[in-house]
């Protein structure tokens, strides 16, 4: 297992929270494509993916919903 920031749990329920990377990224004040490269950090450092990805926003998996 990698090492997790915990900072990306933050990213991880604002994307759920606001269903599109544009959205949380708006909120955080950065670039979906940042945030879309915190998510494939903490999906790599956990093993598992958290959210599915799809034109129209985000959905987490039952992975992603435990963890948050």
């Amino acid at each position: 297992m990698k090492h997790m920031n915990w900072n990306d749990l933050r990213v991880l329920a604002l994307v759920v929270q606001e269903g599109t990377l544009r959205g949380a990224a708006k909120r955080l004040g950065t670039s979906a494509a940042t945030l879309s490269r915190r998510l494939d950090d903490l999906e790599a450092a956990l093993g598992q993916k958290l959210v599915e990805r799809f034109q129209g926003g985000c959905v987490p998996t039952a992975f992603g919903a435990d963890i948050i």
